[in-house]
């Protein structure tokens, strides 16, 4: 029984269909946080890659490139939206210079910034992608996602009171926002401390304990406080999906084209129960 983000779970899917075709064609097969293989790092992106991609995507990315490169001023629409369709597709090295590009033109842009700490940690930079990330916050402190995407990645990194106060900064935020209980639970059991997960997770709005990811720590968190058959009777069955919902990465998924936004129909499917369909 293991949690999956859905995102994520389309994003690796797709970096894997990447790297088998690069491979079919003589490219590497480097790891995400790894160097990519050149022809994912390359900028602007080249006609070799574009050329190895499902053709609805090549397509799109021509389409989005030639906006950016045909243009000695570029608007900061099309810069961010060629940035987007690279990250939505598991190409995040490319995607990080498309945002790293705006970013030189509109400073101010918070979700260019947000996006850049995004890939920044998919190509295992957390600690880079742990300033960029403050940064982002700076330009829109009142967004709960970046608080807890932040006290995440300082949990990850070990600093336990760090994560707490992004915690804090996110509730103060958003009190509704159900993904800051579900990171403080999450935080406080790598932490060693399943009383705090309990409280965290019953504190939360009406509703999240019916969700599949958060009985999943609520089971963790009973069993590690000694109470097993209570942690059976609330886990759930199969796969536990959450997508640590953020209406920024939404965006990026509506950007999904050819067998990205196929495979993420299929897996939307599976997260809903809908297995014939997917």
């Amino acid at each position: 029984m293991r949690a999956v983000s859905l995102p994520r779970l389309v994003s690796r899917t797709l970096a894997w269909l990447a790297l088998v075709a690069l491979a079919a064609c003589g490219g590497g097969s480097e790891p995400r946080g790894d160097p990519s293989p050149p022809a994912e790092r390359a900028w602007p992106p080249s006609d070799e890659l574009l050329e190895r991609l499902d053709a609805d995507l090549a397509t799109a990315l021509r389409e989005a490139r030639g906006d950016v490169l045909t243009s000695s001023a570029p608007s900061p629409g099309s810069m961010l939206r060629l940035g987007m369709l690279l990250d939505a597709h598991a190409l995040p090295a490319q995607a990080a210079e498309a945002y790293r590009l705006l970013l030189e033109r509109d400073p101010h842009n918070a979700r260019a910034a947000f996006h850049l700490a995004r890939c920044r940690y998919e190509l295992g930079e957390l600690e880079a992608a742990v300033e960029q990330l403050r940064r982002a916050i700076d330009l829109a402190p009142d967004r709960a996602p970046g608080h807890w995407r932040l006290a995440l990645w300082l949990g990850e990194l070990g600093d336990l009171e760090g994560a707490r106060a992004a915690l804090e900064r996110a509730l103060a935020a958003d009190p509704a926002d159900a993904s800051c209980y579900l990171a403080r639970a999450r935080i406080e059991l790598d932490a060693g401390e399943p009383a705090a997960a309990r409280a965290a997770l019953e504190s939360a709005p009406p509703g999240l304990l019916e969700r599949p990811y958060a009985r999943l720590l609520l089971a963790r968190a009973l069993a590690e406080l000694g109470r097993p058959e209570d942690a059976e009777r609330v886990r759930p069955d199969g796969e536990a999906f959450h997508d640590w919902y953020d209406p920024w990465v939404d965006e990026l998924e509506d950007l999904h084209v050819g067998r990205g936004a196929e495979l993420g129909e299929a897996l939307v499917a599976l997260q809903t129960g809908r297995v014939p369909e997917a």
